[in-house]
């Protein structure tokens, strides 16, 4: 498990420099007309990823999708819908060599993905004060009174114990900065277990 929850989080930080990186000399959301931001209006980001579920063999993930996977590496498959935004699935062979292949972690994938991300996350940028003071233990709640919003979920996974944990990202103001933070749970009492601030 510390072989993948370690290639996780290299995943994870190698998305998040990406994400940075694409948001670089990009339209910042501007609105449409009926309100919402450009990428909003481009379909749903979520919308492959909301279907993926923890402990889901591949089969499953497959009928559930309805899109043929690009093999990423060894059981980790990229899926992207006709609007091209994209979820990676790790199934939980990249651990042994046994034939059992359920969902170990899912992640919000690719350049259309990310431009989605950095448009939502320039809207409510955070400064590195506010990053300063978070803690780890605090909870996803205490999180979002200080930093004034949700953040952009980017990650799920199965946890150590058997539960679940969740990345989510917050943009800093400044170029290539933001923070990551890994709650573990899915609600508002989650506490936080890992922070990552570029």
């Amino acid at each position: 498990m510390k072989r993948f929850k370690g290639f996780a989080l290299s995943v994870m930080l190698i998305s998040l420099i990406s994400l940075l990186f694409s948001g670089c000399g990009q339209s910042s959301g501007s609105s449409s007309s009926d309100g919402s931001s450009d990428a909003e209006s481009q379909g749903d980001p979520y919308a492959l990823y909301n279907k993926v579920e923890m402990g889901q063999t591949k089969e499953e993930v497959d009928a559930a999708l309805g899109v043929t996977p690009e093999e990423l590496t060894s059981d980790i498959y990229v899926y992207t819908d006709e609007d091209g935004y994209s979820v990676s699935v790790g199934f939980s062979t990249i651990l042994s060599d046994s034939d059992t292949n359920e969902v170990l972690t899912k992640m919000i994938y690719g350049t259309k993905t990310a431009e989605y991300m950095n448009a939502i996350g320039k809207e409510n940028e955070i400064t590195e004060e506010q990053a300063s003071q978070i803690t780890q233990g605090m909870t996803y709640d205490e999180v979002k009174t200080i930093l004034g919003s949700d953040g952009i979920e980017q990650s799920m996974s199965n946890s150590y114990g058997g539960g679940v944990t969740v990345t989510r990202v917050w943009l800093k103001d400044g170029i290539i900065s933001g923070l990551s933070l890994e709650f573990t749970g899915t609600d508002g009492s989650s506490p936080v277990s890992l922070i990552v601030s570029l």
